[in-house]
């Protein structure tokens, strides 16, 4: 559970779910156009997000599989590929950087551990989700798609997902997309 005091940025209430997918189900880059539309009317729903250069969050995180421990947390960003979470543990800060889709943990003994790419290849700002992979549903890179009869608790819902590779015209675009895959809902 997050709460967060948004400074100098857009915070709307959105989904995103990541959802491994198998790359035979991956395909080239296509835009479908209902998807498409969909995420345009989500975006314009949540303002004019490419006002927003910076982002700084803070708020609280709280762990329920170690009773409630609530933990201060911040999450920043410069533009949509540059993000850093600051989580003060109570042995010592711990520190997340993904700088456009590498990514390394500095934990509170000086030791620095690298992100697995297939787990940062895609990663955006996800605190505001005008900046997150949705922002970029328009270019070559983003695979986007309509899924139609998804229901949340019995309600259907407008869902698309979009997919992301680095480049559209590589062999393995396919799997990338499928690596990446997320749900907007």
């Amino acid at each position: 559970m997050f709460s967060f005091r948004v400074l100098g940025g857009l915070l709307c209430a959105f989904s995103l779910i990541s959802v491994p997918v198998s790359a035979q189900q991956a395909s080239a880059v296509t835009k479908d156009s209902a998807g498409l539309a969909t995420a345009q009317r989500a975006l314009a729903a949540m303002g004019a997000a490419s006002s927003v250069a910076d982002t700084l969050c803070t708020g609280t995180l709280t762990l329920a599989m170690q009773q409630n421990q609530s933990l201060p947390i911040t999450m920043k960003s410069k533009g949509t590929q540059l993000v850093r979470t600051e989580l003060n543990s109570e042995k010592g800060l711990i520190i997340r950087v993904v700088n456009h889709g590498v990514g390394m943990i500095t934990n509170p003994d000086g030791s620095v551990r690298k992100l697995l790419l297939n787990n940062t290849l895609a990663e955006r700002v996800a605190h505001i989700p005008a900046l997150s992979l949705l922002s970029e549903a328009q270019t070559p890179q983003i695979k986007v798609e309509s899924l139609d009869g998804v229901q949340v608790n019995g309600v259907a819902n407008n869902v698309f997902a979009l997919g992301y590779t680095p480049d559209p015209l590589h062999p393995q675009a396919s799997i990338f997309m499928a690596m990446t895959k997320t749900l907007f809902l």
